[in-house]
């Protein structure tokens, strides 16, 4: 069995307890049920994935265990009077989920993670590798945002209603003798372009 199949089925079931242990599927006999149900334990007595579920995430791959291993977390449960615990037996779980994105679960989130930071690690690394215009000599302190620009003819300001660049580093200052509101903002936008508010 895979680390991933380990660690996934162990935090599904941190919170369940079962009468029985197997390294196999068992029969449920306390429901009440004429159909028996059969559910999955892990030697630590946890309720594990449905066959179901287990099948769909793993791929049909079947649980090996490290029998030291085994014993020290059984003698780990017992010292914090852990082990053998009663609780509910959930019912076995059965829908279909989506296809996984990769070989593992593993691969699947960190794919689903690349994908939904991709636009902001890619602003990220746009900023990191920006060559700054110089520090404008005179600062504009008319109320609102005002941008620099160098050109030809040299620094060059327009007064603008925000910022309109993909990505933005700013930093604000206030002055508490005045109250805790900020009195200006300098940063650097995605151009390399300096503003001021």
């Amino acid at each position: 069995m895979c680390a991933h199949s380990i660690h996934l089925d162990f935090a599904y079931c941190l919170v369940l307890s079962s009468h029985k242990c197997s390294t196999s599927t068992t029969t449920d006999n306390a429901t009440a049920s004429s159909e028996e149900e059969l559910k999955r334990f892990n030697p630590l007595e946890i309720q594990m994935l449905s066959s179901s579920l287990h099948d769909q995430v793993f791929h049909g791959e079947t649980e090996t265990y490290d029998a030291e291993m085994v014993k020290k977390c059984q003698e780990h449960l017992e010292v914090h009077n852990l082990r053998s615990k009663s609780g509910t037996v959930l019912p076995e779980v059965n829908f279909e989920l989506p296809p996984l994105l990769g070989s593992n679960i593993d691969e699947h989130f960190t794919m689903i993670a690349e994908q939904q930071s991709r636009p902001y690690f890619e602003k990220a690394q746009m900023l990191a590798d920006l060559t700054l215009s110089a520090i404008p000599d005179e600062w504009n302190y008319s109320p609102g945002w005002t941008k620099y620009v160098y050109s030809d003819e040299g620094l060059v300001t327009s007064s603008v209603d925000a910022p309109q660049e993909d990505a933005l580093i700013f930093d604000v200052e206030v002055c508490m003798n005045e109250g805790p509101f900020s009195c200006y903002c300098s940063g650097c936008l995605s151009n390399g372009m300096v503003l001021l508010g």
